[in-house]
């Protein structure tokens, strides 16, 4: 009997012959495993007692042990493939690779490939679980190569890697903390926020959004989102007003985001209105009557800001209720023109607020149709 490594490859299957049978078996287990079923290889005229595999990996069959009166050599055929693999894989799940030949079915090994990847000799399937470092470096080349007695041949291929996304990891805020006050006494209230930064899993650049609010679920129409890039901190104008303020900040990497631990943090932020006044004569932002723009009907305002920094402009009516918010962002250094379309609104007299850097004002706007 002959159990084939070298050629061919059987699969697990048995080569066999009988002097006299004139045909070459290969034999497997049937479906039940403990049977095994025959099927013709090679027929002859003659029977066959002997089969060898020589050092050339082929297989010679023999009339019998003694008398070598017909010699038969059995060449296998050179291994070509046929398939092609996949090219993506997901990090954490099995990736295989199962190849299909013309000819003689071979045997495979990996010449280069990521670390993990190994052949299962049961089936000759290339099997690999990708890693996280695999997976951002995002595209892994594969060698590999199938012989037998005949020959050999190669297949390269470039697998990419798809990165489940993970979010930024959980961080803190730092200041101002946990139930904090600041006094402002003639000053205009300023107020710096930090946070710790957020590390990614993914390596992902993270930016920041501070939120800034006077209810805990950052539902009021005050909600303010403040863009602090790749900032860790971030300097704000508060309201002159003794207000109590909730904060927390969004950690982003562009797919997922990741708030603030602890997620709330409140601030009592007391101002001195009289000594506010004082102050404000010398603060250097402007903010302009409002105006017509030329051939358009609606109101437009003018203020000018002398640094860079978060600008506000919202509308109120005579209730004190925002009915519009014409610029919430940061803006850099000068004069800037904002139209009012104050189609929706009834006629009647509103009030314009202007919250910049060093400065807050309120002036009034008249909509009438």
């Amino acid at each position: 009997m002959y159990r084939g490594d070298l050629f061919p490859r059987l699969n697990g299957k048995i080569l066999f012959v009988g002097n006299a049978v004139p045909v070459l078996w290969a034999a497997a287990p049937g479906g039940n495993g403990d049977t095994l079923q025959a099927e013709p290889m090679y027929r002859s005229n003659t029977g066959f007692s002997d089969v060898q595999v020589g050092p050339d990996g082929c297989i010679y069959l023999a009339n019998g042990p003694y008398r070598a009166s017909r010699i038969v050599r059995l060449s296998p055929l050179r291994p070509r493939f046929m398939s092609e693999p996949p090219l993506s894989a997901v990090l954490g799940e099995r990736y295989i690779y199962t190849p299909a030949f013309s000819g003689t079915p071979p045997a495979i090994e990996i010449l280069s490939a990521p670390e993990g990847m190994a052949v299962d000799s049961t089936d000759w399937s290339v099997r690999w679980v990708p890693t996280k470092p695999e997976a951002l470096e995002g595209r892994q080349a594969v060698v590999i190569r199938a012989r037998n007695g005949a020959g050999s041949a190669d297949q390269r291929f470039t697998i990419a890697v798809q990165n489940v996304n993970g979010p930024p990891a959980p961080f803190a805020v730092i200041s101002p903390p946990e139930g904090s006050e600041r006094r402002f006494l003639g000053e205009d209230p300023f107020v710096t926020f930090s946070w710790a930064p957020a590390n990614d899993p993914d390596l992902d650049t993270v930016r920041y959004t501070l939120q800034i609010d006077t209810v805990a679920a950052f539902s009021s129409r005050f909600l303010m989102n403040i863009d602090a890039g790749l900032s860790d901190s971030v300097r704000v104008p508060l309201p002159q007003s003794s207000s109590t303020y909730f904060w927390r900040v969004a950690a982003s990497d562009g797919k997922s985001t990741t708030l603030s631990v602890p997620r709330v943090s409140r601030i009592e932020v007391i101002f001195s209105k009289f000594l506010g006044r004082e102050k404000a004569r010398h603060v250097e932002s402007v903010i302009e009557q409002n105006f017509r723009v030329p051939l358009n009907p609606e109101p437009g305002i003018r203020y000018s800001i002398p640094r860079a920094g978060y600008v506000r402009l919202t509308i109120f009516n005579l209730l004190g209720q925002e009915v519009a918010r014409l610029y919430d962002g940061t803006q850099q250094a000068g004069t800037y023109e904002v139209g009012f379309a104050g189609a929706n609104l009834p006629s009647g007299i509103y009030f314009y607020r202007l919250i910049a850097p060093g400065f807050a004002e309120t002036k009034k706007i008249v909509v009438s149709k």
